[in-house]
């Protein structure tokens, strides 16, 4: 029994560390409405287009964390590295302790861009 509640925590550790920054949606409201509509697209081009016009439309609602998170890990599936590391830059100016993000852009940095310099600059932000 002790295997499976270990994996149970780690489990509910992950799908906490997954949806970060939570929000609540207001169907109601044109900001609620467009993050509903972004929540049920499919293509992922389509959902990218709409995060994207979401963060420019509504940059102070209290759901634009929430929308860079999803760029962040769009972005990154997508390969397109200085994407990646813009809406991480974006996101960490909202929560700059969001050290999972800063990591991502590292990643993105290391792995995607083969940057040193980058590499340095996200290894120094993701170690504060």
């Amino acid at each position: 029994m002790r295997p499976i509640a270990a994996i149970a925590a780690l489990l509910a550790v992950w799908t906490a560390n997954a949806q970060r920054h939570a929000i609540t949606i207001n169907a109601e409201t044109p900001e609620g409405a467009l993050l509903q509509q972004i929540g049920q697209e499919s293509d992922e081009a389509k959902k990218i287009a709409l995060l994207e016009q979401f963060a420019a439309q509504h940059p102070k609602h209290e759901g634009t964390p929430w929308v860079y998170e999803q760029l962040v890990a769009a972005y990154t599936k997508a390969g397109q590295p200085d994407k990646v590391i813009a809406s991480g830059e974006k996101l960490l100016a909202i929560d700059p302790e969001d050290a999972e993000t800063a990591h991502a852009c590292l990643k993105a940095a290391l792995e995607l861009k083969r940057d040193p310099d980058l590499v340095l600059k996200w290894a120094v932000i993701t170690s504060d």
